[in-house]
């Protein structure tokens, strides 16, 4: 009766805590293995830096004015039966869904919200723009039941589903779950996005993931009340719409009331605001928001959450998707909840969302809101982790340092807690031994015969239990790593195609490049496949394309007989369509800029989309050769060496030949006008009849730029006042003016080296000085100097002193050489490279200008 407590107090006391100290051990040291093995890589390849903005374009900078401003009225917002939802968000960028939630529900759940504003406990606020009067809190999926049968609500309303199918794709993740409250007095929001245009899907498709968030109010919302306010059609602005939205974004609720449960989904990247609320004698506003993204992809995925948001959301609600909300009870619960976040479980016939390890990562790589260094030492001065010891946090000005410190240091001291542990246990077991030693020798001279265990058998027992319980410990642990290793997770870091840029071998093309305007029909090569779901149709809603698609369509029935038309004829069709546009035909160069097409190339092209539109299985066809030929490129778990690759687009691209051909001919009608350029290089390009630029550009005369007949004539010379729109038609190889570095007022002549998908140029100067990226502002059309006019010019080759003077005469027909007319009377002639236009142009800044500053000078 007496062995078993011994047992038991022997078990309490001395194997559970050496066991529990081991395993803690044992998990730290795997926490190490995996960061050094895996962590660090992925981190570096979530990084979003300046080479991979420059070679990851997959549409452009687009400049928006009040054309771009889809709608006034919040009845084109509505979402019918017949409404085609992947248009309608493509086109908007925002959606209105009648009653996704119930009356009944909806009001409980404000019931419930407003009773945790009262509640709510330090460090569960959610700070917002102009914050005051203002509450938000992250909410759990099963914290009070009402939450969960409004997930329940959400998830299994089938108009709302099918429409973030269609726009996402299959099962959406949920990455963001909150509650915002808005009382009176509070004041208006400035209008922003929730997404920055410099780390967004608009611009980089395959770079990051779209996001789309459901406001539902809880109660009928009148303007006064501070309907949520949104800006149709700014989604596409690729720069500030602010000013824009300022004067044409209205509230959701229109001129009467948002009803109670009518959802509002809006791309993050469309531009919104929460006005104030100002009817005092209203209830307060009150908001449920469920962000939605697509799922990641289970190999290779290459994007990254989109930049700027805030995705206020508890940490163990991460890695659910949209079907988890129908069964939130069940399955967004503890421990299950808690396993999913962290990446390590999943239940049977569940997909995977977004888990919260992978986020943090992304957000930590690039320091976004709330992992930059200054958050970082706010969160130590708030105290650091709760459940770490103050002595075991580490030092680091990033969080990728500090975790990996707190990590090391964590180790440390467990190893030397189970050291400790092992040697007062080893103590421990040696004083038993002599003390059995000295109760059996006692025994023995008082002649007592004892049947106690012998002292190497204590210490057998106690070995046998310590490698039993350690064995243990370190076999999971070594399943547990051979499971990472053996994971695709492991696999594609190691192989480098996780979060890797998906343009590899990129190359700058050899076609002139240009800067695209709302009016060119943009044909893009880096997109179409089928996990990007509605991005692939992005340059559908293009005005440019929106404007050649009809055109095509209306020609399309004469084209239907195409077998039977002459190929003179059909080449007429093609002008006919073509001639109708107003603007250019350009398509997308291996590193992300815009090139125009040629002539021979526009009209083939047109003819292209003629037939597909005539001939509905042709164009089922090539778009699933499109999607293959786009993964062969692009689909990072298809690369395996580059002779492969290679070989992979030049069967896809004669199989997409084979499918124009001719009918009675060898000959292709323009597949899509684009062609490998070598057996090197997976990446395609466009064949070109275009001159090549000019490398020494000291001397060079204007290259004349190439216009066809599909395309208008420039745009009228409007000097140095041209806006923005008019430097688009700005082609490489052109005679232009630049602002050296863009700091200086005086402009220099050189002629454009590149223009890329940002707006900006590479220009070289006639000196032998050259910039890059340019900003759009800085250049301008070169005009030709006049007699008269007032110039700065360098008298000698070697002192760059400059001196007004006025152009006396133009010595020859290229335009030079000049006679310039200096101060002193003097006169010489100077050659153009030394000669820049005078600039007396001063900046006047008044309160209120729109300005653009470098932060601290």
């Amino acid at each position: 009766m007496t062995f078993l407590p011994a047992k038991t107090l022997r078990t309490v006391l001395f194997d559970l805590p050496l066991t529990v100290l081991f395993a803690t051990y044992s998990v730290l040291v795997i926490m190490h293995y995996v960061h050094d093995t895996y962590w660090v890589h992925e981190l570096s390849n979530m990084e979003w830096n300046g080479v991979r903005r420059d070679l990851e374009m997959t549409y452009y900078n687009r400049p928006c004015t009040a054309e771009d401003i889809t709608t006034q009225s919040v009845s084109d917002l509505v979402i019918h039966n017949d409404t085609d939802t992947t248009r309608h968000m493509l086109v908007h960028g925002m959606s209105l869904y009648p009653e996704v939630l119930s009356q009944d529900t909806a009001t409980r759940l404000r019931d419930y919200v407003l009773f945790r504003n009262a509640n709510l406990k330090s460090g569960e606020a959610i700070q917002v723009l102009s914050n005051a009067h203002r509450y938000s809190f992250a909410i759990s999926a099963t914290e009070d039941p009402i939450v969960s049968q409004a997930l329940q609500e959400l998830g299994t309303n089938q108009r709302l589903k099918e429409a973030m199918e269609d726009i996402m794709g299959t099962n959406p993740a949920v990455i963001e779950l909150t509650a915002i409250t808005v009382e009176y007095g509070s004041k208006d929001q400035v209008w922003h996005a929730d997404i920055i245009s410099e780390g967004s899907p608009l611009k980089y498709g395959r770079s990051f993931f779209p996001s789309y968030s459901l406001f539902v109010p809880l109660q009928d919302t009148t303007t006064e009340m501070g309907a949520t306010a949104g800006c149709p059609g700014s989604h596409i602005c690729g720069q500030h719409a602010e000013e824009l939205c300022q004067s044409l974004g209205f509230p959701v609720s229109g001129t009467s009331t948002w009803k109670t449960g009518h959802g509002f989904l809006m791309n993050q990247q469309a531009f919104h605001r929460g006005p104030g609320h100002y009817d005092k004698h209203a209830k307060s506003r009150v908001m449920f928001i469920v962000t939605f993204a697509p799922r990641p992809r289970e190999r290779s995925e290459s994007r990254l959450i989109g930049m700027g948001g805030s995705y206020s959301t508890k940490w163990d609600m991460w890695g659910h998707t949209m079907e988890d909300l129908a069964r939130a009870p069940h399955v967004m619960t503890f421990p299950w909840a808690q396993l999913r976040a962290l990446g390590l479980y999943k239940l049977p016939r569940t997909d995977w969302g977004w888990d919260y390890i992978t986020v943090v990562s992304m957000r930590i790589a690039n320091q976004e809101t709330g992992f930059s260094n200054d958050d970082l030492s706010i969160f130590l001065e708030n105290g650091g982790f709760s459940f770490v010891p103050l002595f075991l946090h580490g030092t680091g000005e990033t969080w990728d340092v500090f975790l990996f410190d707190t990590l090391a240091r964590c180790k440390r001291f467990v190893a030397k807690c189970n050291v400790v542990a092992m040697a007062f246990s080893a103590l421990c077991l040696v004083s038993f031994s002599l003390f059995r030693y000295y109760r059996q020798r006692q025994n023995k001279m008082n002649g007592t015969d004892s049947h106690q265990i012998g002292i190497l058998s204590v210490w057998k027992r106690a070995c046998f239990r310590l490698f039993l319980t350690h064995g243990t410990v370190t076999l999971i642990a070594i399943l547990i790593v051979h499971r990472v290793n053996s994971s695709f997770w492991a696999k594609d870091i190691i192989g480098g195609r996780l979060y890797t840029s998906p343009f590899l071998e990129v190359s700058m093309s050899a076609q002139r490049t240009t800067f695209p305007t709302r009016a060119d029909v943009l044909i893009e090569t880096r997109l179409s496949s089928e996990y990007l779901g509605s991005y692939n149709r992005l340059m559908e809603v293009h005005p440019g394309n929106e404007e050649f698609t009809r055109a095509v369509k209306e020609w399309s029935p004469y084209f239907q007989s195409y077998a039977k038309l002459a190929p003179v004829f059909q080449e007429r069709i093609a002008d006919s369509v073509l001639t109708s546009l107003t603007g250019r035909l350009l398509i997308q160069t291996p590193d992300g800029s815009w090139s125009v097409l040629t002539e021979q190339e526009t009209n083939e092209f047109t003819q292209k989309s003629l037939l597909m539109t005539s001939n509905q299985m042709m164009a089922v066809l090539f778009l699933k050769l499109k999607y293959m030929r786009s993964d062969c490129q692009f689909v990072t778990s298809q690369r395996i060496v580059s002779m492969s690759r290679h070989q992979c687009s030049q069967f896809l691209n004669h199989l997409l030949g084979l499918l124009f051909t001719r009918p009675h001919t060898t000959a292709p009608l323009a597949m899509v006008p684009i062609v490998l350029e070598s057996k090197t290089s997976c990446s395609l390009r466009i064949k070109s009849t275009l001159p090549s630029t000019p490398q020494d550009g000291r001397h060079q005369t204007r290259t004349k730029s190439y216009y066809d007949s599909t395309r208008l004539p420039p745009l009228p010379n409007k000097g140095n006042d041209q806006d923005d729109l008019s430097k688009s038609w700005i082609m490489e190889g052109d005679i232009v003016e630049s602002k050296f570095q863009c700091k200086y007022q005086e402009f220099y002549r050189g002629y454009v080296e590149r223009v890329n998908a940002e707006n900006l140029y590479n220009v070289s100067y006639e000196d032998g000085d050259g910039d890059m990226n340019v900003p759009v502002r800085c250049v301008t059309t070169f005009i030709p100097y006049q007699v008269n006019e007032l110039v700065d010019a360098v008298k000698e080759e070697d002192n760059l002193l400059w001196f007004q003077g006025y152009i006396h005469d133009i010595v020859n027909k290229e335009g030079d050489l000049f006679d310039i007319s200096f101060e002193d009377k003097e006169i010489m002639r100077i050659p153009a490279y030394r000669i820049r236009r005078f600039n007396n142009n001063t900046l006047d800044f008044e309160e209120g200008h729109r300005v653009e500053a470098k932060f601290r000078g």
